[in-house]
């Protein structure tokens, strides 16, 4: 049974379904994020290592470019490029022509500059920056976040900016999709959908 609202925990048996099931409830659960109803906005797939997380999410992100959302390259947090807050955004605007992001550049080179009391300034000034450049692409084509390896980050600072200041702060009908290990968003949490892969 596929339940999508309120937080029902979604568990995947891929051990006991064939592909075209097992592909079918994925595209279903990653298109239903698409929907303007749907009050969710995150996919949070988890689930022990080596059990094809990263997989879903390459499937997630093929569904979402189907339906002609521009999906970002994987942000992979194993990457220690994506491991401070503001590589992290620099590897998402990297995607796109320099002139999409002109704000946000220049807003970095400032905090690259400043002097240490003033870096705090310039580190709201590039994020608000990075804020207004991506809503503003979103809202004329749909863009779609990848996120995989979650745990590396899990109970550091950066995650606690990431769920609770920037994906807050990104257009609500932005979609995004993030993998670990251990499951992020508390059960009955309206913003995620959650898919927990198992073992048979």
């Amino acid at each position: 049974m596929i339940l999508t609202k309120d937080g029902v925990q979604m568990t995947l048996y891929y051990a006991n379904v064939d592909v075209f099931d097992k592909r079918k409830k994925e595209i279903l659960l990653a298109k239903n994020l698409l929907d303007a109803k749907n009050e969710s906005r995150i996919l949070e797939i988890w689930g022990d290592g080596g059990l094809g997380k990263s997989k879903l999410l390459s499937t997630v992100g093929q569904t979402w470019k189907k339906a002609g959302v521009r999906v970002i390259e994987v942000l992979d947090f194993f990457d220690v490029s994506n491991q401070q807050q503001l590589t992290l955004l620099d590897n998402i605007s990297s995607q796109f022509d320099e002139t999409s992001f002109s704000e946000f550049n220049k807003a970095v080179d400032d905090y690259n500059r400043a002097d240490h009391q003033a870096k705090r300034t310039y580190f709201t000034l590039s994020v608000n920056a990075f804020l207004e450049c991506i809503n503003n692409l979103h809202a004329k084509t749909p863009i779609g976040l990848l996120f995989d390896t979650y745990e590396v980050i899990e109970g550091t600072d950066l995650s606690k900016w990431l769920l609770e200041e920037l994906i807050p702060k990104l257009h609500s009908s932005l979609p995004i999709a993030i993998a670990g290990r251990n499951k992020i968003f508390p059960i009955k949490s309206k913003i995620a959908i959650p898919i927990k892969v198992d073992k048979f």
